[in-house]
């Protein structure tokens, strides 16, 4: 369990605002809503590739 706050990254819109983060574990994304975004309340799994196709589908990056 401690490994899945240490893998904790957010997720930014084109205009540079976090609207979601995702944990990172054994291969397996898990994208976790904010309050007040469009994710509010969901939640997705995916693998490495349906992952970057998410991103991908709704302009979200990475924040480094």
């Amino acid at each position: 369990m401690i490994d899945y706050f240490k893998n904790k990254h957010y997720l930014i819109n084109s205009d540079k605002n976090r609207v979601a983060h995702v944990h990172i574990i054994n291969g397996l994304y898990k994208v976790c809503g904010h309050y007040r975004t469009m994710y509010h309340g969901l939640k997705y799994r995916f693998n490495k590739e349906e992952f970057e196709q998410f991103c991908v589908d709704r302009d979200l990056n990475i924040e480094e």
